[in-house]
């Protein structure tokens, strides 16, 4: 017979995934405003490559999804909004991880261990999100 998780520890859980998703969304942000990557910006700029502010916008979705992760525990009642929510971002993870997964498929220096870790990291946290949709589901 399965025993029921504590609702603590799916809190808990609930906590660390919000945290890991807001900590990827700023040091995404970090890494965007850092001297190496502007240096690099001016030097595409330089040759006539367009600024292309697409790794900031992801980001800033990053942060954002992991602010509403950890938010909606403070949500109370039998509201939908939750479960809505945290749909959203599962959604919006599937999506990042599968363009990750195809873009470092194509680099030169792709190693198959490397993209299975990717992988594995991507799906546990894609599992814990679903997890947390269907608490509030």
């Amino acid at each position: 017979m399965a025993k029921k998780v504590s609702v603590e520890a799916v809190t808990l859980f609930q906590l660390s995934v919000a945290l890991f998703i807001a900590t990827l969304g700023i040091l995404g942000i970090a890494y965007w405003r850092s001297d190496v990557n502007e240096f690099g910006r001016q030097l595409n700029r330089f040759f006539g490559a367009r600024n292309d502010p697409t790794n900031l916008v992801v980001a800033i979705v990053e942060l954002v999804c992991g602010i509403v992760v950890a938010f909606v525990m403070l949500l109370k009642g039998k509201s939908r909004l939750p479960s809505l929510l945290t749909l959203v971002v599962a959604a919006l993870w599937l999506v990042y991880s599968v363009v990750t997964l195809v873009s470092s498929a194509s680099e030169s220096d792709f190693v198959f261990v490397k993209w299975l870790n990717t992988l594995a990291l991507d799906l546990a946290i894609l599992m814990g999100l679903w997890m947390v949709n269907r608490r509030y589901a």
